[in-house]
């Protein structure tokens, strides 16, 4: 009778190690945020993946992501519609680059989703080097200022309401003057390298931790 109870306890204590490490092995999952939505634009893509135009509703780190080249406010909500509003608790976004320089469409769309009992979490646009922009278009809408100006009200908005923002513009722009393996494209001044990005995938990451 007490080798059985040795045993048992024996095998009880095992299971229990072997669950242990079994959770151990599994990603850690940002804290307070629940279910994650990323969205964003060209930028995202390259993220993950050099090649692509667009990546729709896959998973990193068990986050979709919805992202595509040259998308704007509408490619957002487009995507959020698709995913289904109930399907996340917190919505992680780098969106704005292709907005050039407008915040006024977010604003009121982030507030319906806070009313819904949604969490955001706003990541700012990096910079562009004006200098490497190419075309009459790009150098007319996608100047450095415009994302300043972007980000200046993303930031206000986001204060007045306690929204979460992740600075990546103050981080890039530190990652670029210390030439860092964070580099921007010198053929259009607006993407960085390298591509994929798992620095900077990691660094927005560890702001949700």
């Amino acid at each position: 009778m007490i080798k059985r109870n040795v045993i048992m306890a024996l095998l009880i204590a095992m299971s229990f190690t072997i669950a242990g490490c079994g959770k151990a092995n599994e990603p850690e999952k940002p804290a307070g945020y629940g279910r994650i939505l990323f969205c964003g634009d060209s930028r995202t893509v390259d993220l993950f993946s050099e090649p692509s135009s667009e990546i729709r509703n896959e998973v990193h780190d068990g986050i979709p992501v919805y992202c595509r080249d040259a998308c704007k406010f509408e490619y957002m909500v487009d995507a959020i519609n698709e995913y289904g509003i109930d399907n996340f608790d917190t919505l992680l976004s780098w969106m704005g680059c292709n907005n050039y320089g407008d915040f006024s469409q977010y604003g009121p769309y982030y507030e319906q989703l806070l009313s819904q009992g949604k969490k955001l979490v706003l990541c700012t646009v990096g910079p562009t080097v004006d200098e490497y922009l190419d075309g009459d278009f790009d150098k007319e809408y996608y100047t450095n200022a415009r994302q300043i100006n972007y980000n200046n009200s993303l930031k206000v908005w986001a204060k007045d309401r306690n929204v979460k923002v992740i600075d990546l513009y103050s981080y890039l722009d530190q990652a670029l003057n210390d030439q860092s393996e964070i580099t921007i494209s010198q053929a259009d001044g607006i993407h960085y390298y390298p591509q994929p990005n798992p620095v900077l995938w990691n660094y927005i990451l560890s702001n949700l931790q």
